[in-house]
């Protein structure tokens, strides 16, 4: 009989459809979704406007989006007044920045308490080993 690996896919994926869950319980009570909350951390991320092309084109890699898709994403983002067009590409407004802020506070403290009582080195174990694990499987995948 073989010995099960330590960590499997399965433990991985339980632990993010379980957070998963979580992310997306507090989007929905804020009257927001996890692909708008990717478009609003992005833009937070860079500190100012992003090109559309950049912008589209990692929407699309890390949300597995289609480019009608992300058009229709993005508009859609923008019609709720969370980002708007600007000469360089897209940028937060205002209100997509206080929205975002006040989701961010909210997502650290759940994750805080999800993560309370690990050991720091621990997670930054974890953390190593799991973004090893994707860049192998992206590697395999070609």
């Amino acid at each position: 009989m073989t010995t099960p690996p330590p960590l499997t896919g399965q433990d991985i994926g339980e632990a993010h459809y379980a957070t998963r869950a979580l992310l997306d319980n507090l989007l929905a009570g804020a009257g927001s979704d996890f692909h708008e909350w990717v478009v609003l951390r992005l833009l937070s991320q860079n500190g100012g406007p992003v090109g559309r092309g950049t912008l589209a084109g990692t929407l699309a890699r890390t949300l597995t989006l289609a480019e009608s898709e992300v058009d229709r994403l993005l508009s859609r983002t923008g019609a709720r007044g969370l980002i708007h067009q600007v000469a360089e590409g897209y940028a937060l407004t205002p209100h997509g920045a206080d929205t975002y802020q006040r989701l961010n506070d909210e997502v650290v403290r759940l994750t805080g308490r999800i993560y309370a009582g690990f050991d720091p080195d621990d997670l930054a174990t974890a953390g190593r080993v799991l973004r090893e694990v994707a860049q192998k499987a992206a590697a395999l995948a070609g």
